[in-house]
């Protein structure tokens, strides 16, 4: 187990790790930002899929509100598949704003995970590299799943 404690490098293992896929990749996150580490992991996660890798990310639309429609587009026409969680529906009976998917999670060919508390953005970047400078926990856990 890795612990991190800083954007930088939490991201920069979690990029990584996608360049070595060689099967899958699961993403499941609540904010994902067309913002510089945004596309830096949207292009990571393309080039994959174009190579042939199983590239599933499921971001949560209130959290990745303000992520473009162009970074999705451009994700699934290299072959990923990207899901949003409860769309903004405010109109259809039932919905509430309150159901929201929290997580955190990247899962690489089944065998390296990262969970924790990092979205995908640069307000998690030290505040030197234009990032907001958030500190959280992450780690990485290696093994079967």
């Amino acid at each position: 187990m890795v612990l991190y404690s800083e954007g930088r490098a939490a991201y920069e293992a979690m990029l990584l790790a996608i360049a070595k896929a060689r099967r899958s990749i699961h993403l499941e996150i609540y904010q994902f930002e067309s913002d510089g580490i945004g596309w830096r992991f949207a292009r990571a996660l393309m080039e994959k899929a174009r190579a042939g890798v199983a590239v599933r990310v499921v971001y949560d639309a209130v959290g990745s509100l303000f992520a473009t429609a162009a970074m999705w587009v451009q994700l699934e026409a290299a072959g990923a598949e990207a899901h949003c969680y409860h769309p903004l529906a405010p109109w259809h009976p039932g919905w509430t704003w309150n159901r929201r998917d929290h997580r955190k999670i990247l899962v690489v060919d089944g065998r390296i995970g990262f969970a924790g508390g990092m979205n995908i953005c640069d307000e998690h970047l030290p505040v030197e590299e234009g990032g907001g400078g958030w500190r959280d926990t992450h780690l990485r856990l290696e093994g079967p799943a």
